[in-house]
């Protein structure tokens, strides 16, 4: 018989800025990606291929020795009985020009009152991870020309029914806050930020608003229990703590 498996993995930090720095906010982002060609099994493996889908077809230079490039894909293989935690280190250096960001630092609070009411606040610490920043800022140009790795808004999710929902940084409120209705349970916090966050730089934030506690507790047995969502509610910003 046979077993087909898809697996799928997440990982962070898997690619590498280089050059680690650039000289103007225009120039491109390039980055190199270090992998094995097959896969690292305790079994004997009969065939196998490798393809890396990348999200350009800018491409620097890669393992051409082992690998084809067609388009935005380099593939390679097939590799043919490939003995046990056997490894072959191939590489890509390519165009990516989205937005690097993680979260060093997140707190949230839970506060419940007397008065039937949830308080939530998410304190934040974000940092652009792409290539470095070594020139100046020019707003005109940003404006005239946005590149994609810039970030000035981050995604956050609320429940449906939150309301006083607020957002600032260290100098006080960000008026520059939109709120909408993307599903029965789920609003949509659009947070932007007073300038946008280019490689090397980072931004301190706190946003939050009220939930009556009718949407999040319940009782038994004359016990209240209160369920709320763990993880923090921004989007696209893996927490590093």
């Amino acid at each position: 018989g046979a077993l087909t498996l898809r697996v799928q993995i997440v990982t962070v930090d898997a690619l590498r800025n280089f050059p680690a720095a650039i000289r103007t906010q225009s120039e491109p982002h390039l980055v190199q990606y270090f992998t094995s060609a097959v896969l690292l099994s305790p079994y004997r493996v009969a065939k196998q291929t490798l393809t890396l889908k990348l999200p350009t077809a800018r491409v620097e230079s890669f393992s051409d020795k082992e690998g084809r490039l067609t388009k935005d894909s380099i593939s390679f293989g097939p590799y043919k009985d490939t003995l046990p935690f056997s490894t072959l280190p191939v590489y890509a250096h390519f165009r990516h020009s989205a937005a690097f960001l993680s979260a060093p630092r997140v707190k949230r609070v839970l506060q419940v009152s007397h008065w039937g009411i949830l308080s939530v606040e998410e304190e934040y610490v974000v940092q652009h991870t792409g290539p470095t920043l070594l020139g100046g800022f020019s707003r005109v140009d940003y404006e005239k020309s946005r590149p994609p790795s810039a970030v000035s808004t981050v995604m956050a999710v609320a429940p449906v029914g939150a309301q006083d929902i607020y957002f600032r940084d260290s100098i006080g409120i960000i008026s520059t806050m939109k709120v909408r209705s993307v599903s029965p349970k789920n609003l949509q916090v659009d947070l932007t930020q007073r300038y946008p966050l280019l490689g090397g730089w980072q931004a301190t934030f706190n946003w939050g608003y009220n939930l009556g506690l009718q949407h999040v507790q319940t009782s038994s047995g004359g016990r209240y229990i209160l369920t709320v969502p763990y993880a923090p509610h921004a989007r696209g910003i893996p927490c590093r703590a």
